[in-house]
């Protein structure tokens, strides 16, 4: 259709972009991306970036932005998509990572496309790559450059309908995932989603047996898991992804019952510069992370009872 109108006179252009949101991110985002033009009497003229030639593009380009600020947090929905719900939401994970981390003074930004096509073309994936995924916290470019601004990108299909305390509980996660700079992380990924689970439900009134159903119940099948979760349980596409988060966050609960909150966070920061934690499990823990895993078996199994 778009052919037929444009005719001969149309014509798409790969674009190399730069943008920040002033106030919000202290670096520019660089992106290419397509874009249509149309031919001119007066020169060409820009027609639309939304239309899918295989590259992505910022969500203010694909579509009409709606933005609203709060005191720590910015949300910019997509279409009909109101932020006022969001903000709210968005200011209080503030409040719930400087609670174990005082010294983050950071602010949010999040992105609220209006579909799963959306925000596949956000973050140049197939639509159904974030099938169970409510959220995802990364740089806006996808380049893992320091300093690139990092957004947290929701996914409405699946955190909408979570409720205000499992809403909560998403976006005080990415929201830890913002502070501490885990998009451009290399460290194994059962410290850095269990980490984020263990800020967001620390504050969390509701017992175990609700917050790690999943891997309870897959221990009481099964038997706890032989090792620590791996970057393949994490996949969107794990049928028992959940579970996996659980068993994640169960460590670093484990971790902070026997060491102390400080001494987790100091385990954490050592294996984000590190990109391992065979290391920090040493050099801050004094253990090792077979006897730690060892030790998390029994937790696993003591829990599930």
């Amino acid at each position: 259709a778009r052919e037929k109108k444009l005719g001969d006179r149309g014509w798409v252009g790969d674009v190399r972009l730069g943008w920040r949101l002033r106030g919000w991110d202290r670096h520019d985002s660089h992106l290419e991306t397509t874009m249509t033009f149309v031919q001119t009497a007066r020169g060409a003229r820009f027609v639309s970036a939304r239309d899918d030639f295989g590259q992505p593009a910022p969500l203010w380009l694909l579509a009409r932005v709606h933005v609203r600020q709060g005191p720590r947090a910015l949300v910019l929905t997509a279409g009909d998509v109101a932020p006022a719900p969001y903000v709210g939401v968005a200011d209080q994970a503030v409040v719930d990572v400087r609670k174990v981390l005082p010294r983050w003074r950071g602010r949010l930004v999040v992105e609220v496309p209006g579909d799963a096509d959306q925000l596949g073309r956000v973050l140049d994936q197939a639509p159904d790559s974030y099938r169970g995924i409510a959220a995802v916290t990364t740089t806006v470019d996808g380049s893992q450059t320091a300093g690139s601004p990092t957004h947290i990108f929701l996914n409405r299909p699946v955190y909408d309908p979570l409720g205000p305390r499992g809403s909560q509980i998403v976006m005080s996660h990415e929201a830890t995932h913002v502070a501490t700079g885990a998009a451009r992380s290399q460290m194994p990924t059962w410290l850095l989603e269990g980490f984020a689970d263990f800020v967001a439900l620390d504050h969390v009134d509701l017992p175990v047996s609700v917050t790690a159903s999943q891997i309870l119940a897959q221990v009481r099948k099964d038997g706890p898991p032989a090792t620590l979760p791996g970057a393949d349980d994490f996949n969107p596409r794990n049928q028992a992804l959940g579970a996996s988060y659980e068993a994640a966050w169960l460590a670093c609960r484990l971790l902070g019952q026997r060491y102390g909150e400080q001494r987790l966070i100091a385990f954490y920061r050592a294996a984000d510069r590190t990109g391992s934690t065979a290391g920090p499990f040493r050099s801050v823990l004094g253990t090792s992370e077979q006897a730690f895993t060892r030790q998390w078996r029994s937790y696993l199994r003591q829990l599930a009872g």
